[in-house]
């Protein structure tokens, strides 16, 4: 993935955006004018998701008040419109589908609402299609009659199909299973391409002996000509330390820099460093069997938060790689 070293900003995981859309319901008692505060608000609900399946991040950002703040899983808040932009911004090769979510219940007190339920979230990313779900909380506010924007938002990434069949026909108790086994998922192969014709290889050794082996590399193709050029390389492993894991990244040669387990759950796993200058974190997570989502973040300018994502499809492996 090459940490250390990388210059971009980040785009959305896309799990999914947070949104109402569809039928809200409220606990509280309906007037006309509670009725009509509620339709406005499922209206700009609606519009989020329909932004988001255009790709259109900024127009995202702008349902979120001036202040909001996103939570995603696994991950430090992101706050500020800017920000959040960033997070939703699209990859190239990557396009929604299909964004519903489903309120369980909206709660309105004077100019704030309450919102929780569930949301699914389906696409296409580098050719393969994907699709997901999971749980939410928002906080709207209302800024002016009707005009609702939201300043919190957060939710969770619910277990795909795939892996809830597995756990439900699984004989074996999860919690027995080392931890380094339980990133099975992530050993194989995997690539990447930049519209700037960079290709990022990425590959990781099954779990033995309390550790997973990986490598990265990235390559230029070379103009009027087959063949390409290093541009940087990388050296990592996961190992366990205790009751957690241990993330080290050894980009093109230099001294390693080693990242604590905060997060490990199925399909997720995300390392922090606070004491690191750039990245003080390193996340992983499945979005399906053939494809996979890095991310690295840590300070940007002026104080702000700097994430740069990876996006990689499952690849055959080169004869000798594993």
């Amino acid at each position: 993935m090459s940490f250390l070293r990388s210059l971009r900003s980040a785009a959305l995981f896309p799990l999914a955006a947070i949104l109402l859309a569809g039928c809200v319901r409220a606990s509280a008692t309906r007037s006309s004018g509670h009725e009509d505060r509620l339709a406005r608000l499922a209206t700009v609900s609606r519009e989020f998701s329909a932004r988001y399946e255009r790709g259109d991040a900024a127009g995202m950002a702008a349902i979120y008040t001036d202040d909001g703040v996103i939570f995603p899983p696994g991950r430090a808040a992101i706050a500020g419109r800017q920000a959040i932009e960033a997070y939703w911004r699209l990859s190239p090769g990557e396009r929604i589908a299909s964004h519903v979510v489903t309120s369980d219940s909206v709660v309105l007190e004077g100019a704030t609402a309450y919102d929780w339920g569930t949301f699914r979230v389906s696409g296409e990313r580098n050719g393969q299609p994907f699709s997901g779900g999971g749980k939410y909380v928002i906080v709207w506010r209302e800024v002016s009659a009707g005009d609702w924007r939201m300043q919190l938002d957060m939710w969770n990434a619910g277990p795909s199909a795939m892996a809830q069949a597995s756990a439900a026909g699984a004989n074996a108790d999860s919690s027995a299973m080392r931890a380094t086994e339980r990133l099975g998922w992530l050993s194989g192969c995997w690539e990447m391409r930049r519209p700037n014709g960079l290709r990022i290889e990425e590959s990781w050794t099954a779990a033995r002996g309390g550790m997973l082996l990986g490598t990265s590399r990235t390559t230029r193709p070379i103009a009027g000509t087959p063949r390409d050029t290093l541009v940087e390389f990388e050296q990592m492993y996961i190992r366990e330390a205790g009751d957690t894991l241990v993330f080290t990244a050894l980009p093109s040669g230099q001294q390693g820099s080693s990242f604590r387990s905060d997060t490990v759950q199925s399909g997720l796993v995300s390392f922090a460093n606070p004491a690191h200058d750039f990245p003080q974190r390193v996340h992983y997570e499945r979005l399906g069997s053939d494809s996979v989502r890095a991310v690295v973040e840590g300070p940007g300018r002026s104080g702000s938060r700097r994430a740069i994502e990876f996006r990689y499809g499952r690849v055959a492996c080169a004869r000798g790689t594993r």
